[in-house]
């Protein structure tokens, strides 16, 4: 699996803004995800989920801090509110520098939306692949934050992304209004 130019462009700008400001999550949303955690706590309990720390990976030029939101002995468990194709990409992502952080081989990444009565699970196993991807995205990032240049943006990919972005009113996406 690779991840194509137009999505490492469309996430480059949100990367880019939130190393300089913090992300204003939407009220609704932050809930929405906080609920989806509670069902699939509640719903794959005799797994044996636990709540995982926060972890840091080093990097040559930078330090990637994150928290995945459960773990077992096993493996580690990604929860997410919406089963949005055009983020599958960035979660699986996500999801392994997660088990890289934990040092497991396995991960679920748990749909728990539409009225969070139906889960979609994707079980899948560590991908240097996806690791060696996401390092170059976070090098390329890295670039841009280095030079003070702010990554271009893809009109054509930008709407769906921008529909759930924090910073939508600072990139200028034509035809795109968030309040």
């Amino acid at each position: 699996m690779r991840f194509s130019a137009s999505w490492a462009l469309r996430c480059m700008r949100w990367s880019y803004f939130s190393y300089f400001m913090p992300a204003k999550l939407d009220r609704k949303l932050m809930e929405k995800g906080r609920r989806a955690e509670e069902v699939v706590e509640k719903k794959l309990s005799h797994l044996g989920l636990r709540r995982a720390r926060n972890r840091e990976l080093y990097f040559r030029n930078y330090t990637l801090v994150g928290r995945p939101d459960f773990v077992t002995r096993d493996f580690v468990v990604e929860v997410k509110s919406s089963v949005a194709q055009q983020y599958l990409l960035p979660n699986l992502a996500q999801l392994n520098l997660y088990m890289l952080m934990e040092g497991k081989k396995l991960g679920l990444l748990v749909f728990a939306g539409n009225g969070m009565d139906k889960m979609k699970i994707i079980y899948t196993s560590f991908s240097r692949s996806i690791i060696r991807q996401t390092i170059a995205y976070f090098d390329a990032l890295w670039g841009y934050i280095r030079e003070g240049v702010i990554p271009e943006i893809v009109f054509e990919v930008a709407q769906p992304v921008c529909r759930s972005c924090s910073f939508a009113r600072l990139c200028g996406v034509k035809g795109y209004k968030r309040f």
